[in-house]
């Protein structure tokens, strides 16, 4: 398990909710301690050329490799800062990450991008720090803050990509249809239902 010390904001703008089960508040932004040594919080302005470079490095070091030039071309055009920004700017998007707090200076090693808060648009784990429980505590970060937006939220999507498709069902997801080629990039639709899920954090 983990313990979470932090959420606390205004979400939607003007209510202000608590949603997590513990408070701290540390310059007016939440924080989420999932383990030690790891936070959970969300993105920053001014973090997304940062996140783009990890999200563009864990793709080439995983999945880039079969990859066409069309899907290589919109890939790296969506992982773009700018095209980040924008999306958060737009309302329709929140990113969270997780740091790692063990060296002097804080390394953010993970992000989930959510559309509409109800769809996973991105999850990217640093390849050195797989198999720490790190992309389900972002996605249940996630959850609990798309659930406070909409309390009768059930099921909440994924497009998968090659290479993470058969981790997906360990967080819960299940294939709700064959793979397709979208933008030249191969997906597979899941979808994961939060009826009778334990709720986390």
């Amino acid at each position: 398990g983990y313990r979470v010390f932090a959420e606390l904001e205004d979400y939607p703008p003007g209510h202000q909710r608590f949603y997590l089960r513990k408070t701290l508040v540390r310059g007016g932004e939440p924080l989420g301690e999932i383990s030690q040594g790891y936070l959970v919080r969300p993105l920053r302005a001014g973090e997304e050329e940062l996140v783009c470079r990890l999200i563009l490095d864990t793709f080439h070091e995983f999945e880039a490799e079969g990859y066409s030039e069309e899907g290589l071309t919109n890939f790296r055009a969506y992982a773009d800062p700018v095209a980040m920004r924008a999306r958060a700017d737009g309302g329709d998007h929140f990113a969270l990450v997780v740091e790692s707090t063990r060296g002097e200076t804080p390394e953010i090693v993970g992000v989930i991008e959510i559309r509409n808060h109800r769809h996973v648009s991105q999850l990217f784990v640093a390849g050195s720090h797989h198999r720490r429980g790190l992309a389900r505590s972002l996605l249940d970060h996630a959850l609990a803050r798309c659930q406070v937006v909409d309390p009768e939220l059930v099921t909440v999507t994924v497009a998968s990509s090659t290479y993470p498709v058969e981790a997906y069902p360990r967080l819960g997801f299940v294939r709700t249809g064959p793979e397709r080629v979208e933008r030249g990039i191969r997906v597979t639709p899941m979808e994961l239902s939060l009826e009778g899920r334990e709720q986390r954090p």
